[in-house]
Formats: structure tokens, C-alpha cells, sequence
């Protein structure tokens, strides 16, 4: 028997002890049946189910009344996926003996298993009952309770499972992960300390201990932590792919991507770690590799909504796929994952009153320091409360001073971090929301299993992401005539709300650096620039950019983006740039700089932005009108080729878009050959910003609030009965 063998027996063995498998009094059994009972209890023990499954049913058929036989024949059956089996032998066996605790026990792990959390938490509870001290039991509590979303009364349950057993290392882990559920963070550090030192050759311990840290932005700490896991089981999988998680976001990709396919040759059937490569091959811009990554992932779990997700996202930074594809993607997502939700959905309570004050429920993860957050400011500061109740449901796991900000900006501040979709969808109807406003899409920490259940009335999509959600539940898209002309509306399921200037509404911080003249005129050359996302940024963007420097020979480049500090993925942009006749040394490349501060002062540095395509800016191209620094566009035929031509148009720079990547080109040697007008844009730009649609917050916020009353009388209208 080799290692892996040994550990697998191993952890057979303690699984089947802690189900309460072992032999059965003797008492009234004759000699053949206890003989085989225990031959049976030691293949189950060991983990060969199928021998041991075949001698308790033998038993049976002698002593059909046999209540350990149907018990651990009925743990068998569940752990084969036979769930219906398993519930009809264990309840059997709490017939013939309705005070054995571990059959309770056992009752409960099978309606766990099945997702039926509340019979589950009766079902220990019952155990409990008859067994005050049995410390499993608690432990299984807690587990279902927090599945239940019940996450005070798991807390409790683990540490009453702790202190009838103090050196019960399975309760400090869950203990650990239901704190990290509830953003506890600095408390779930310290349990799972404590139960690295009552287990300390337990890897687990150590991998959840390194995702709280990463969580606490420790990320070297929890670099180590991962490691020492290793140290002591270098076949942890998971550990592997916590690992790649610290080393991506520490901007080393190369080692990450080594630490996910490490993770994968340990356990070729990993979703979690096709995902996290997908992810990382997504953030160097490389949206071919995340598109395969993640069907990987889909493939192998398709019941994962949030790799699906992250499919679509990747979907749209390919300049390959169309939007139709993309939409029958989308409708692909809900068909899988939000269609059989609609069994959930209940009857509206709402008031089919027009004109009365709405309940609206903005729905985000991006409540801090975020670029979604930015948009986001304008309409909270400016929303008239007379018109509208605002309820945050707010997914943020690390609270800043921008979270606070949209705390006190909010009527009600809903935390739902750790917070099941079901159990989100149910707050919202207790809340009875009127209009419910997703402000994530297919991104990350997205919550529309939540709108799955169609908990308000009147739903939309806005601003997070851009495409369509596919979904039957999500009524409404909110966007804009630039971004979404006419010929969009066939590119999403929802019926498009367009506001009359602009979706966005831009509101810069007061402590935006003061505009220096452009470099230009000190250099005698131009600069471009890109400061946007790198996942934007695929190699017939680079190739495009590397023609731009190869036209205008004295010109150099600015680019920026996490990552960049990586050996090879600087390679690869250099590699880019090199097969155009761009040297290293006309280039500039930056890794993420963590202060705003520093990144704004980089626009200093570059005279002209190139954006990115087909994915263009919308934050960074803001933040350069503000800067005095013109941005070069495609308008693209989709909503994320046309942001940053939307919020152009809407400032009145219409000559800055483009139509191809031949006037791109053409646009860029042009305003390269033309310093005085450069020069102009910077004196004249954040003045002529500031005074467009894009910053007018009262203008913005009183077409939203026109736009959510629109959509709340349409559907006043289907279901109020007309005479």
C-alpha cells in the first residue's frame, strides 16, 4: 500500500468513526450474523463501500429488523448519491431505535448532504437531545446551521462542540470558516491558529488560515503560511491553489500559474484551480487561454455559476466573439443556473401605487474604494429621499472609508458577505423592495442567483458589466443611447431603459492633482499612454499600439497594469512591441501602484491615451479627461467597445473616436504631429468636462429616478386590472 493509499484508508477510517460505524452489541444476533456484521464494519471502515454494502444487505435478508445494518447500509447508499435509499434505511432504523443518537446524527448528515439544511438542524438537534455531550453532533449543528444561514447560532454549536472536546480540530475549522463568513476576519485568523496547534501536521488548517490573511491583505504572510502546508503535505492540492491565489495577487504570475497546474497534476479533477488559472490568464490579458481555463472548469462542475460567469466576463475581452455569441452564452448561463430558481419565485405584496415613494435596492460587492464605487457616488449623494428609500445590499468583505461613506448615504445598509442567494433573495422580499438594481453582471462577487428568485417586482442591470445578464428574471438594462444605439437592443434579453445623456455620471476626488503642461512640450516627443486594466489589453491591442510607436519613431509609451512587474509578462510586451521595431527602451512599464495618488500621477507623464479594444475605458478614460489628457477610441459595435466614445461624445470630443483600427492609427500620428492642440486639450479639458452631462449629478441622478419610476409604472400598469 502506497502513501496516498494509507491516507485514503486512513481517511476512510475517521469518516466512518465519526458516522458511528463500529460493532454492534451482540446481543440476540447468532454467531454467523455477528461474524459477518464485523467483517462488514471493517470493509466500511476502510472505504470499500461496495463489499461492505453487500455483506450488511446479506444480514438483512437473515435479520431484516437489524437496526445497525439499515443505519450503516443507509450511510453507504448516501455516500453512492442514493439519497432517496439512504433517508428510507436510516429512518427505518430510528424506528427500531428512536433514542440512538447516532442515528440522528447520521439522519442529519444525509438531509445536509441533500440540502435540506432545516430537517438537517432537527435532525441534530435531536441527537443532542439524546446525547447531550456528543461533540460530532454540535459540530454538524454548526455546520448546517451556517448552510441555513443561521451564522450566530453556528458559532455557537462549534463552540459548544469545542468545549465538550477541547481538542476537536474539525469544530475550530469550522468555527474559523463561519467567522470568515461573517467578514470576521482578525477572530477566524485566531481560530485557525488554534487549530494549526491542536493539529499541526494538518494542512487545512494552514490553507484557511493563509485565505484569511490574503483576505486581511497580509498576502506575504499567507505566501508562507501556503508553503508550510505544503511543507507538510506537498500533495494538498488546495493548498496549491491557495498558493497561486497569493502569488497572482502579488503580481507573480509565472509562479502562480506553476502553483494552479502543480494543483491540477495532484488532482486532474480540480475545477477550483481551472478557474483560478483562468482568472490568471485573464488578468495578462490573454482571453483565449481564460475562455479554454474556465470551459475546463464548466466542464468538470457545471453547476458552478461563478465560473460560468467568469466565462461570459472573458468572452466579451475576445476581439473574435460576437455579441449574439456572447448572448447565447448569457442564455446559456440561465438556462443551467438562475431557470431552475423559478420554482422559488412568490407572489409580488408591492403596492401598484405610481406615485407613491419607492423602496430601491442597489445590489453590489463594490461598496469601497472601487471603480464601479466612483459612479456609484453621484447617485447616492444626489437621490431625492422624497421619490426614494435606499436599501444597500452591500457583498463587501473589507470595509473602507468608501464603504462607510455609502453606509451613511444609505436609509438601510444590508452587509450580505457570506450571505446564501436564497437567504439574500428573502431579506429583499421582507424588505419589500419595489426595484431591485444589480450593479455587478458577470463579475466577481456577483449575486444574480439572488435575482433568480425574483424577489422585487421590478429588476435591472446597470453599470458593472456589459452585456447582457441572459437572465428571464432581470426585466430591464439600463444604458444609454452612445454606448447602446438602436441596433443593441438585439444584444440582451432585457428591455433597454436608455437614460438621455450618459449612464455615467463622474464625480472626481477633491484632491485630483493639479494639471502640469504636457510633456510634450518640455520632451519634443510625444507620450502615449495606457493606464486601463491589463485584462483589457490583448495582443492585437499591443500589436496596434507597437504600429502607432513604429509611425512616429521619436515617440514613447507609457503602460501600466498588475503585473507588469512579472519577468514574463513584461517578455510578452516587449516580445509585442519588438516584432514592430519598438525597442525596450521607448517603453515604460509599470506594475499596479496601490495608491490613487500614484496612479493619477502618471498622467503627468503622457501626452495622448490609446484605449483598449475591444474592451475600452470608462473610469480611466474620466479620470484622463480630469487630467487634460485626450483618449484615442474605437467605437465599437457592443457596449464595451462604445464606453469610452459614450463619455467622449457626451464631453463634445467626438474627433477622438474612431471608426477602425486604420483611423486609430491615423488619429494618434495626427495629434503625435500636432503639440499645440495636445497642449490645448490639457489647459481646456477638465474645465470642459466639468461642466458636460458627465458631471452634472443633478441632471444624472433626476434621469435615473425617472428611469427606475418608467419601469415601476410599466409594471403598475400589467398588474393593476384596467376597466
Amino acid at each position: 500500500m502506497n502513501r496516498a493509499q494509507r491516507r485514503q484508508t486512513a481517511r476512510s477510517t475517521k469518516k466512518a468513526r465519526k458516522q458511528g460505524v463500529a460493532l454492534p452489541a451482540a446481543a440476540n444476533m447468532t454467531s454467523d450474523i455477528v461474524r459477518d456484521m464485523e467483517i462488514a464494519v471493517g470493509f466500511h471502515q476502510a472505504g470499500e463501500l461496495t463489499r461492505a454494502a453487500n455483506l450488511y444487505q446479506s444480514v438483512l435478508d437473515r435479520y431484516p429488523d437489524l437496526p445497525d445494518a439499515l443505519n450503516f447500509l443507509g450511510i453507504i447508499a448516501s455516500d453512492m448519491g442514493q439519497s432517496e435509499k439512504a433517508l428510507s434505511l436510516v429512518k427505518r432504523s430510528l424506528t427500531l431505535d428512536p433514542a440512538n443518537a447516532v442515528y440522528h446524527n447520521n439522519h442529519g448528515n444525509i438531509l445536509r448532504q441533500i440540502g435540506s439544511f432545516p430537517d438537517a438542524v432537527d435532525a441534530y438537534r435531536n441527537a443532542i437531545r439524546y446525547a447531550p455531550a456528543y461533540a460530532v453532533a454540535y459540530n454538524n449543528l454548526g455546520i448546517a446551521l451556517n448552510r441555513d444561514g443561521h451564522a450566530k447560532d453556528a458559532e455557537s454549536a462549534f463552540r459548544r462542540a469545542i468545549e465538550i472536546e477541547p481538542q476537536y480540530f474539525d469544530a475550530y475549522n469550522n468555527l474559523g470558516t463561519g467567522l470568515y463568513l461573517q467578514a470576521r476576519f482578525d477572530e477566524a485568523a485566531t481560530v485557525f491558529r488554534k487549530a494549526v496547534s491542536v493539529a499541526p501536521k494538518q494542512p487545512s488548517a494552514r490553507n484557511n488560515l493563509a485565505n484569511v490573511l490574503a483576505m486581511l491583505g497580509k498576502i506575504e504572510e499567507a505566501e508562507c503560511v501556503c508553503r508550510d502546508a505544503l511543507e507538510i503535505d506537498n500533495s494538498h492540492a488546495i493548498s496549491q491553489v491557495t498558493l497561486g491565489g497569493v502569488l497572482e495577487a502579488q503580481g507573480q504570475f509565472f509562479e502562480a500559474e506553476i502553483a494552479f497546474r502543480t494543483a491540477l497534476d495532484l488532482n486532474a479533477d480540480m475545477p477550483a484551480a481551472w478557474n483560478n488559472l483562468g482568472n490568471l490568464f485573464r488578468v495578462q490579458g490573454s482571453p483565449i487561454d481564460a475562455i479554454n481555463a474556465f470551459r475546463r472548469a464548466i466542464a468538470m462542475e457545471p453547476g458552478n455559476a461563478m465560473a460560468h460567469s467568469n466565462l461570459l466576463f472573458s468572452l466579451a475581452l475576445d476581439p473574435e466573439v460576437s455579441p449574439l455569441s456572447i448572448l447565447a452564452e448569457a442564455r446559456n448561463w440561465n438556462t443551467r443556473h438562475a431557470a431552475p430558481l423559478t420554482k422559488k419565485i412568490q407572489p409580488n405584496r408591492n403596492k401598484p401605487v405610481k406615485d407613491r415613494r419607492l423602496r430601491v435596492g442597489y445590489v453590489s460587492p463594490d461598496f469601497h474604494d472601487h471603480a464601479v464605487a466612483r459612479f456609484l457616488t453621484p447617485l447616492y449623494a444626489a437621490h431625492d429621499r422624497q421619490r426614494v428609500e435606499i436599501f444597500s445590499y452591500a457583498d463587501v468583505a473589507r470595509i473602507d472609508n468608501q464603504t462607510r461613506w455609502f453606509e451613511q448615504h444609505s436609509n438601510h445598509w444590508c452587509p450580505t458577505f457570506g450571505m446564501a442567494d436564497a437567504q439574500l433573495a428573502e431579506k429583499i422580499r421582507r424588505d419589500g423592495i419595489d426595484v431591485l438594481i444589480d450593479v455587478t453582471g458577470h463579475t466577481a462577487g456577483n449575486r444574480l442567483l439572488a435575482f433568480a428568485e425574483k424577489p422585487a417586482p421590478v429588476q435591472a442591470s446597470w453599470l458593472g458589466y456589459g452585456g447582457s445578464t441572459g437572465m428571464d428574471a432581470m426585466g430591464w438594462r439600463i444604458t444609454d443611447s452612445y454606448i447602446d444605439p438602436v441596433g443593441n437592443d438585439t444584444h440582451y434579453c432585457e428591455e433597454l431603459i436608455r437614460l438621455p445623456n450618459s449612464l455615467f455620471c463622474y464625480a472626481p476626488d477633491e484632491n485630483y492633482p493639479e494639471i502640469r503642461c504636457s510633456p510634450i512640450e518640455e520632451n519634443g516627443f510625444v507620450t502615449f499612454g495606457s493606464l486601463n486594466n491589463f485584462s483589457k489589453i490583448n495582443d492585437r491591442t499591443l500589436r496596434c499600439w507597437a504600429s502607432i510607436l513604429a509611425a512616429v519613431p521619436n515617440a514613447r509609451m507609457v503602460i501600466k497594469g498588475r503585473g507588469l512587474g512579472d519577468p514574463q509578462l513584461r517578455q510578452r510586451v516587449l516580445g509585442v512591441f519588438a516584432a514592430k521595431g519598438v525597442m525596450a527602451d521607448r517603453l515604460d512599464l509599470f506594475d499596479h501602484l496601490p495608491e490613487k495618488h500614484g496612479h493619477l500621477s502618471l498622467f503627468s507623464k503622457i501626452d495622448v491615451m490609446l484605449d483598449s479594444f475591444p474592451y475600452s475605458g470608462a473610469t480611466t478614460v474620466c479620470e484622463s479627461l480630469w487630467m487634460g489628457v485626450p483618449t484615442i477610441t474605437i467605437a465599437g459595435d457592443r457596449y464595451v467597445s462604445r464606453m469610452a466614445s459614450g463619455v467622449l461624445n457626451v464631453v463634445g470630443l467626438s474627433e477622438l473616436i474612431a471608426e477602425d483600427e486604420r483611423t486609430y492609427v491615423a488619429c494618434a500620428r495626427s495629434l503625435a504631429a500636432a503639440p499645440v492642440r495636445v497642449a490645448t486639450y490639457r489647459e481646456t479639458m477638465r474645465e470642459r468636462a466639468a461642466a458636460s452631462p458627465l458631471a452634472d449629478q443633478n441632471r444624472f441622478v433626476a434621469a435615473m429616478e425617472d428611469a427606475i419610476r418608467h419601469m415601476w409604472c410599466k409594471w403598475c400598469d400589467e398588474v393593476t386590472p384596467h376597466g
